[in-house]
């Protein structure tokens, strides 16, 4: 049995993870809309028959730089995020351009946080093994 290990999120994780959790039901109506196929179809499921890993352990804190410098990667066992709206964190995990999002409250664009997310080590592997639209698949539990 692997023992997990689990840090309790601020206040302000908390809200921001709310608060994404209610702007993806949004975000995944519009991808959907969005994402159909030429004469209108829908695309090929890709991601039916793969173990998406969920993280194990997320890190949300405030970021007070005003660096104005934003950076958002893909680790082999995660996620990294510095500098970034909640905004930007909608818009990576579904894959939606800027334009297409909309009805949310003002910081939501101007408050930036540091995000760092990883899975289980029993998860690198798979994580490693994704493809990115899978990989935002993971990324989406974090705003749901």
């Amino acid at each position: 049995m692997t023992e997990r290990s689990v840090r309790k999120l601020s206040f302000t994780g908390r809200l921001v993870l709310q608060v994404a959790g209610s702007l993806s039901v949004t975000a995944s109506s519009v991808l959907g809309q969005t994402s159909a196929a030429p004469g209108g179809a829908a695309p090929p499921n890709s991601t039916a028959a793969v173990k998406v890993p969920v993280f194990d352990v997320v890190s949300v804190k405030p970021n007070k730089s005003d660096s104005g410098m934003t950076r958002i990667m893909a680790k082999p066992d995660g996620y990294s995020a510095s500098n970034v709206s909640l905004k930007m964190l909608i818009q990576a995990a579904y894959g939606i351009r800027e334009d297409l999002t909309s009805g949310a409250p003002n910081w939501a664009d101007s408050a930036r946080y540091d995000i760092d997310a990883k899975v289980a080590g029993s998860d690198v592997d798979a994580l490693k093994n994704l493809t990115p639209e899978q990989r935002r698949l993971v990324l989406q539990r974090l705003t749901s």
